[in-house]
């Protein structure tokens, strides 16, 4: 399944998988870039206002303290409410390596 279709068929398309955490990052605080590819994990704390917007691939976003997890879609984003700690993955799709990117812009 491609990436437009899984997102289509989104929220169906959530699932419970193993991660390994790749690296933990105090806080951010320029524009970065982030590759996070399968079974791979990024974490941060993050300020209000922070944005986090998928770049490519699908990105499973997890907010500490949130009830639900976030799907992000290539182009889409969200902004962060409140100072948080974040957990980023690549949500893995049909017959394919998950690989994701996303752009984490911090508040100014």
């Amino acid at each position: 399944m491609k990436t437009d279709q899984l997102c289509q068929s989104l929220p169906s398309a959530r699932a419970v998988f193993g991660w390994n955490i790749l690296r933990r990052k105090p806080a951010v605080a320029s524009t970065q870039s982030i590759a996070i590819k399968n079974d791979q994990v990024w974490s941060a704390s993050l300020a209000a206002g922070s944005i986090l917007r998928c770049m490519r691939g699908i990105c499973w976003v997890t907010q500490r303290g949130q009830l639900q997890d976030v799907i992000l879609c290539p182009g889409e984003e969200i902004m962060l409410d409140k100072s948080t700690f974040i957990v980023i993955s690549a949500l893995r799709q049909k017959n394919e390596n998950a690989m994701a990117k996303i752009q984490i812009i911090p508040s100014s």
